[in-house]
């Protein structure tokens, strides 16, 4: 929800904006027009590609700890789904926000980087905590139990 909040509010009325779509990835970073930026403005375009990888991150990480047999595939290639959507939404509200390809590629990159951690967790703890879960779920709720001790 921080990511729709942070990525779809309009810093301007809905229809006022210049429509603007960034379609060669890494222009804004390496491309001609950043060879006419500051200093200053080259900073801010790494922080907010940084923050649109860190803002997948833990989408990444929960959809893999939430999934029943994890596919680190289906979980990047709905993040990128959900990526695209947001620009869409972006272009078609047209208001002051701009549509860059380079979004996209970072949530990617945010969503691969919360799989590989989810990953290494699911490795380091034996399989998740899913066996022991259902171990525990078989045996029924503790307070089930305890009251069909009383009732014996």
């Amino acid at each position: 929800m921080a990511a729709l909040a942070a990525t779809v509010i309009p810093d301007r009325p809905i229809g006022s904006g210049v429509p603007y779509v960034a379609m060669i990835p890494g222009e804004g970073l390496w491309g001609s027009a950043a060879d006419s930026m500051f200093a200053g403005e080259r900073h801010m375009i790494v922080v907010l590609q940084v923050a649109n990888a860190a803002m997948f991150v833990p989408l990444g990480l929960f959809a893999y700890a939430a999934a029943r047999v994890p596919s680190p595939t289906g979980i990047v290639l709905g993040c990128v789904v959900l990526s695209v959507a947001i620009e869409a939404v972006q272009l078609v509200m047209n208001a002051g926000r701009v549509v860059d390809v380079d979004d996209v590629v970072f949530n990617a990159a945010g969503a691969v980087v919360g799989c590989l951690l989810a990953s290494a967790a699911w490795m380091a703890t034996g399989g998740g905590a899913g066996r022991d879960v259902r171990r525990h779920a078989a045996r029924g709720h503790p307070l089930r139990s305890w009251l069909s001790q009383l009732r014996d």
